[in-house]
């Protein structure tokens, strides 16, 4: 997983902008001239969640647009997280790419949680292939009494058994590649 600051620098930029600071006012991480929306949904007392998504590229029907969660600290004015990724068919939001500001007082699991209670995704899903520290958000999640962690088959879609206990057998197939699933309890 690429840090924010790398993501920042390789983003094409709109205007010259230093990726150390992370400004969201800066604008540093959207191409120019592509977005189709940005909203604000809250976040907590301290920080602004933002939902922005714009056209991929050969995306011609906007069947498939890149969507991009930020937390914005409201005080220091800073990116703190962002997760940037796709939507699949059904509602989950695909986090490819998530990173947090050095400053940042929150956990990956609480940004996800701050996406998850916007109302704006059905729930959050995992790539096909995780770092290591993506591997840790998700241990981390299943332990929270508020969400509900599936696994699933990548190919089909199909749910498979979570080994809460053992984390690393949920990757004992190295030909089978899969990814998890997470929302919040009804």
């Amino acid at each position: 997983m690429k840090s924010f600051k790398t993501f920042l620098m390789e983003m094409p930029q709109s205007i010259d902008t230093d990726a150390d600071s992370m400004h969201l006012h800066d604008h540093s991480i959207k191409p120019p001239g592509k977005f189709d929306h940005e909203e604000a949904y809250g976040g907590d007392a301290h920080h602004t969640l933002l939902g922005r998504s714009w056209k991929g590229e050969g995306d011609k029907g906007g069947e498939n647009p890149v969507n991009h969660w930020i937390l914005h600290h409201d005080k220091d004015d800073v990116a703190h997280m962002h997760s940037r990724g796709g939507n699949t068919k059904d509602g989950f939001f695909i986090a490819n790419e998530t990173a947090k500001h050095p400053d940042a007082k929150i956990s990956a699991p609480e940004f996800y949680k701050h996406i998850l209670n916007s109302g704006k995704v059905k729930g959050i899903q995992s790539g096909k292939t995780q770092t290591e520290g993506g591997k840790s958000i998700w241990q981390r999640m299943v332990k929270d009494p508020e969400l509900k962690v599936t696994h699933h088959d990548a190919e089909t879609g199909k749910e498979i058994k979570l080994h809460t206990k053992d984390w690393d057998r949920n990757y004992d197939s190295p030909d089978r590649l899969t990814h998890f699933r997470v929302q919040l309890k009804t």
